[in-house]
């Protein structure tokens, strides 16, 4: 018998863009593709505002709408503003970013699998002032009947809190899903100007300011490097001050590069730069690994975890580590050099392929 997955639409409505999303889409447009009819997977939802979605042709896109429209109004309307009536699915598989778990509706049977990211919320309060972001998420994840963690290291943090779930959770750790299809000029570059490379949101747990001080105290010996910081919006006012403080004006650039150019802006990097104080997965790591290029990355349990045998490890907190590191930059070879011959099989391994096998058996499995 065949089981069939539902995939929740919340995260389409919150994402245009982002690993969460990509996560998500993955497993919708690579779920016939990687061998067995077992497993069906479907969008259980109309409309968002997702590019990978709109790429792949899934769903009604729609970038006017407000995320309060899409998710309160709009999101299992079809185009002509009826409601969607939906096959019912064996597993509803979600996020929590808004409302309470599919299973308190009555009418709907399904299993809930609820996928998690990080606890970093939970863990560290401080840096979110205003709230956890990830609404109702421990109603969710109580409610739900399997877990499945992107992290050995997130699956602890919410053991610290929620023992009782030990049974129903299990990795599985998240892949690249960007393919350098064209190695010319990348987004930011200067001519043949070198660049450190800093991906994602500048959120403060992600310690982005380690990156400008690292690069501010190593200019006597970088004549040339720049560093490139790759998604998270433009800088405002208080990163530019800061910038200038560090007197690094001219030394630093922000970019919003589509997934071709940020492969591009991998593969030509001196080095990939993630000094997060936390983390549930770190994508970048596997990515760097993907584009085989330097990783210098904090001393944290789930970077150890993910990138024990090819990256530099580097307290989060001592700059000068960091500054000592980006002057000997030349002298740190790249991930197919440490590895040799597993260098190839770490790629395979944090590929998408073994992403949606691993899920579809536990699905069948539930």
């Amino acid at each position: 018998m065949k089981t069939t997955v539902g995939i929740d639409g919340q995260i389409f409505a919150w994402q245009s863009v982002g690993g969460v999303s990509r996560y998500f889409s993955n497993l919708l447009t690579m779920a016939g593709s990687t061998g067995g009819d077992e497993v069906a997977i479907y969008p259980y939802f109309t409309r968002h505002r997702n590019a990978y979605l709109q790429a792949a042709g899934i769903g009604l896109c729609c970038p006017g709408n407000t995320l309060e429209e899409i998710l309160v109004r709009d999101l299992h309307l079809l185009a002509d503003g009826s409601e969607a009536m939906y096959p019912i699915p064996n597993i509803i598989h979600s996020t929590y970013y808004a409302g309470l778990p599919w299973n308190t509706n009555k009418n709907v049977k399904a299993k809930l699998v609820t996928s998690l990211f990080d606890m970093i919320p939970e863990c560290f309060p401080g840096f979110f002032p205003g709230g956890s972001p990830h609404l109702q998420k421990l109603e969710w994840l109580d409610a739900s009947d399997l877990i499945i963690s992107i992290s050995d290291s997130a699956s602890a943090d919410l053991l610290d809190i929620r023992p009782q779930l030990a049974d129903r959770l299990q990795t599985i750790h998240l892949a690249n899903a960007l393919t350098l299809v064209d190695q010319g000029p990348s987004a930011a570059a200067h001519d043949s100007t070198p660049y450190f490379l800093f991906v994602g949101t500048r959120n403060r747990y992600k310690n982005w300011i380690q990156a400008l001080k690292g690069l501010s105290r190593s200019l006597s010996a970088l004549k040339e490097h720049i560093l490139v910081f790759a998604g998270g919006g433009a800088a405002d006012e208080a990163e530019l001050s800061t910038i200038h403080q560090l007197g690094l004006s001219e030394r630093v650039v922000f970019v919003s590069p589509d997934d071709q150019q940020l492969a591009q802006l991998y593969a030509g990097a001196s080095a990939v730069l993630v000094p997060s104080l936390a983390e549930g997965f770190s994508l970048p790591l596997v990515e760097a690994l993907a584009m085989d290029v330097p990783v210098f990355c904090s001393d944290i349990t789930v970077h150890r975890e993910v990138g024990q045998d090819y990256c530099t490890f580097l307290s989060p907190t001592i700059t000068q580590d960091w500054a000592d590191a980006m002057a000997a930059v030349h002298s740190f070879q790249p991930p197919s050099k440490i590895l040799g011959a597993n260098y190839q099989p770490k790629v395979e391994y944090f590929s998408y392929p073994r992403v949606v096998d691993a899920h579809k058996a536990i699905y069948a499995a539930l």
